[in-house]
């Protein structure tokens, strides 16, 4: 019986190694890309608002959240701040500390999705809620801020569920 359990527990260490090296795997991949979006960003940095937005279509991003304003206080960028992807207070006095006519947009890119199911056997040993999968997209999000229309500052986070940009747990349920 020991032998049997002993070749199970290798077995399920093999298996445990293979998933998290493919989960590393996978993060590397989008640390990788991620600096990548970096580089060519910091190369256009001045570059006006309809070459980044043509740039970050090209990458297939999409928009999720744009916004302008003019000389913004603290409180009205805050009201715009989501999940991860927000302003601190450090990025604030170093983005819009000097004035002017600021627009900002998140862009995000699904990059995988992540499923699970649920389910449990009740004392009678029926199924409850059986067979539940709850599937969790990742995106790579890019923060990017124009100063009359000219790229002045960006951000990209490689990897973000959506509860990360969304300011809540969202999940589709099948």
């Amino acid at each position: 019986m020991k032998i049997l359990g002993k070749r199970w527990t290798r077995a399920g260490l093999v298996l445990a190694a293979a998933g998290l090296l493919a989960v590393a795997e996978g993060a590397d991949k989008a640390k990788d890309q991620a600096k990548i979006y970096e580089q060519e960003l910091q190369a256009m940095t001045g570059q006006k608002l309809n070459d980044i937005s043509a740039k970050l279509r090209e990458w297939s991003f999409q928009t999720l959240q744009a916004w302008e304003a003019n000389d913004p206080t603290a409180k009205e960028v805050a009201k715009y701040n989501r999940g991860k992807v927000k302003f601190s207070k450090k990025d604030y006095g170093a983005v819009f500390g000097s004035g002017g006519a600021f627009k900002v947009a998140v862009w995000t890119k699904k990059i995988g999705s992540d499923a699970t199911t649920m389910g449990e056997i009740d004392g009678g040993g029926r199924g409850v809620g059986k067979d539940t999968t709850i599937v969790l997209d990742t995106f790579a999000v890019i923060r990017v801020v124009f100063k009359d229309n000219l790229l002045v500052n960006f951000r990209v986070w490689p990897k973000l569920e959506q509860s990360g940009f969304a300011g809540g747990t969202f999940y589709r349920r099948y």
